[in-house]
């Protein structure tokens, strides 16, 4: 449900070099018509994974899963680039795949795993709020989720919200949250600014505003 917004994300990210990308080799696999094929991990960051394999690699859509800090990371996403080329005499296929779909706590891990390559106060904690522009907000932002929040505003606000052409949304990535693993929501209207939280099923979602 919430691929589209992790992929509108993920496509905010790179030009900004936000992110700490770390440098394989390690254990990864892509998905085939059967079954999960194995191949190499290049490099990894919370936006996306560099892979390597002696076959070719799909163009598109995919689904892939990497090792890291000891657990089996799946994802899915989308080549931003595939290229072949000769290794050790053999011919090898290399690719850049953009991060769309992942759970929560899978992103957190992820993130884990790249920030131990930095020193420690250069860790990336969390990630940049990002506006969502108005032309994008029905097509990333699930509409439950979106009328969930307005009607949330209405209720603290003791008004009636204007839909959401009156309200400005941000969204902020993956956040811990306590003992929780959360997506982070900024929201902004005429009458009152909050924070909202919310699960992966978007069965859990609370509001903070000053």
């Amino acid at each position: 449900m919430l691929s589209a917004l992790q992929t509108w994300f993920a496509d905010q990210l790179p030009n900004r070099r936000l992110y700490p990308r770390r440098r394989g080799p390690f254990r990864a696999w892509l998905r085939g018509e059967d079954d999960w094929e194995p191949i190499i991990g290049v490099d990894i960051s919370p936006a996306g994974i560099g892979l390597m394999s002696l076959q070719p690699l799909p163009w598109g859509e995919t689904a892939f899963a990497a090792e890291v800090l000891g657990q089996r990371i799946e994802f899915r996403g989308e080549s931003v680039w595939v290229q072949d080329g000769m290794l050790e005499s053999k011919r090898v296929w290399r690719g850049g795949f953009r991060t769309g779909s992942i759970v929560a706590e899978a992103w957190r891990v992820v993130l884990d795993f790249c920030n131990q390559s930095l020193p420690p106060d250069e860790h990336v904690s969390e990630p940049p709020v990002v506006r969502i522009p108005q032309d994008d907000l029905e097509r990333v932002l699930p509409a439950p989720l979106r009328e969930r929040v307005l009607d949330m505003l209405t209720q603290t606000e003791g008004a009636h919200v204007n839909g959401s052409r009156g309200v400005q949304f941000s969204y902020g990535g993956v956040v811990n949250r306590g003992d929780r693993v959360l997506h982070k929501l900024a929201v902004s209207s005429n009458m009152l600014d909050a924070t909202f939280y919310f699960d992966d099923a978007l069965d859990h979602l609370t509001m903070d505003h000053p």
